[in-house]
Order: C-alpha cells, then structure tokens, then sequence
C-alpha cells in the first residue's frame, strides 16, 4: 500500500456519526477523525495504486448525506509511526 491520502469530508451534520461509522468500516481507512473548520471528518487512507483511489472516492460520494470531498495524495512520507512514546 504505497499511496497514502489524507481526504477531508463534508457531512450533512446531523448525520456525522451514521457517516463515520459507515466510512470506518472500509479496510483501506486507517484513521477516522472529527475535525474542525470548513470540513467534518477526516480521513487516513492507503491505497495500492490510483485505481483503487478513484474507486474508494467514487464509493464515498455516493453514500448518503456526503456533500462533497477533497483528496490530498501525500508525494513523500518523512515520518510515519504508529507507535505512541509516552
């Protein structure tokens, strides 16, 4: 899983948690986040390659009470560890 992306979605509010929970359920999603500003959720997704991308966001835009989307394909990954040091 090469292609990591960071895709930002807009939610019809009184639907966010319906939504979240339907989009956590996807095996490429590695991370689902509340956020705050122009967006509701935020997404940590890995991909093979760009098929798969296309896919994934075509099958999220068509769920319910998803307004739109906006993908950002990291180019280069400095760090990635999902170990907490405490």
């Amino acid at each position: 899983f090469d292609l990591t992306a960071l895709i930002l979605v807009q939610v019809e509010g009184q639907f966010l948690v319906d939504v979240e929970k339907a989009l956590a359920q996807y095996p490429e999603v590695h991370g689902v986040y509340d956020i705050t500003g122009e967006f509701d959720i935020g997404l940590l997704v890995k991909f093979r390659d760009r098929a798969s991308l296309n896919a994934f966001i075509k099958s999220v835009l068509r769920m319910p009470h998803i307004k739109r989307t906006v993908t950002n394909v990291a180019l280069n990954v400095v760090k990635e560890d999902p170990r907490l040091k405490l």
